[in-house]
């Protein structure tokens, strides 16, 4: 049993994930364990509307 501090408040998850990207370019990655916004990033008003799309 994982009786961890933030699994108690809810920033447990443990998630990993793995990606390869290939070519050239940039990549910036920010985690964060915070909130997403669901109902802005499936009516596409999430990074699109950032970036003018």
């Amino acid at each position: 049993t994982d009786a961890q501090l933030k699994t108690l408040i809810g920033r447990g998850s443990g998630e990993t994930i793995q990606m390869q990207f290939a070519g050239d370019g940039w990549l910036l990655v920010q985690p964060s364990e915070g909130r997403v916004d669901v109902a802005a990033t499936a009516s596409g008003r999430g990074l699109g509307n950032l970036l003018g799309g």
